[in-house]
């Protein structure tokens, strides 16, 4: 700028412009990382929960039932999850936003069953399962929880 002269250049208007611009990308940016971040740990922390919820509730089957069925619309990938007690009192676990795939672990020999019977009576008193809870919209997005269920 030349002496006595009020005002801006053209020059400096175009690099202010393009500072604050590239200023503007950085920031939005970096926004859109932390929104993207929030959804998944969200997403993650109701995986969790789903598969505590299950657990608890198959383990307070396990604990307080003689004898109790499991049932499931399909295996693996199921969006139903069926307790069924030997009085015929039921419990369905079901969330359309969850998939639900549950592994009996017997020895060395993994199974999908989508239905099976557990009769303590008969020595069954331990159960190996493991429980994956994986997202709807994304099945990359999945919890997984190997567990032992037992009754004194």
């Amino acid at each position: 700028m030349f002496k006595g002269q009020k005002g801006l250049t053209l020059v400096e208007v175009l690099v202010s412009m393009a500072i604050l611009s590239i200023l503007i990308i950085l920031t939005s940016s970096a926004m859109m990382n932390s929104l993207n971040f929030s959804k998944k740990a969200t997403s993650q922390v109701q995986l969790q929960q789903e598969a505590n919820y299950i657990l608890a509730e198959l383990t307070n089957f396990h604990e307080t039932k003689k004898k109790y069925k499991v049932t499931m619309d399909r295996n693996p990938k199921a969006s139903k999850i069926t307790l069924i007690d030997q009085n015929g009192n039921t419990l369905t676990i079901s969330d359309s936003r969850f998939n639900y795939t549950l592994t009996l672990i017997v020895g060395s020999v993994t199974q999908l069953p989508t239905e099976f019977e557990v009769d303590q009576s008969f020595n069954n008193k331990i159960l190996h399962i493991k429980l994956i809870v994986e997202d709807e919209m994304d099945s990359r997005n999945q919890f997984e929880v190997k567990t032992i269920l037992s009754r004194m």
